[in-house]
């Protein structure tokens, strides 16, 4: 089951005027990136700042990672599904020679990535 969709974005006025005006979406939040988390997700240097935003409604999430200067504008970051136990996940990635990144935050969820064979971007989100 999907729980968001990631893109990535150069301008946050444009960003809010297509969300809220076109496609009707209200902001959740908006919060700028630990630069190292940032670092450790997308491998860019930690002088970068990547502002994101979560726009919702009742069956839909896109978070939008902002920056002029890092990501290209058009681009599909990631999708994220919901999953019972990353570790499950992990086991299947080593066992068919997938890469993953897995990063462990205190009294915030785990992080799982997973990349495909071309290198897509595929988060899973941990059920409680």
């Amino acid at each position: 089951m999907l729980h968001h969709v990631a893109i990535c974005q150069k301008n946050k006025e444009k960003s809010k005027e297509f969300f809220a005006k076109i496609l009707g979406l209200e902001i959740e939040k908006e919060f700028v990136l630990d630069k190292k988390l940032a670092k450790d997700i997308f491998s860019i240097p930690e002088e970068y700042e990547l502002e994101v935003i979560h726009y919702k409604n009742e069956t839909l999430m896109i978070e939008v990672f902002i920056s002029e200067k890092y990501f290209s504008a058009g681009v599909l970051e990631h999708i994220c599904l919901f999953c019972e136990n990353h570790l499950k996940i992990i086991e299947k990635c080593k066992e068919n020679n997938f890469n993953y990144t897995y990063i462990r935050r205190e009294n915030l969820p785990n992080l799982l990535f997973i990349y495909d064979f071309d290198n897509n971007r595929y988060e899973f989100f941990e059920e409680d």
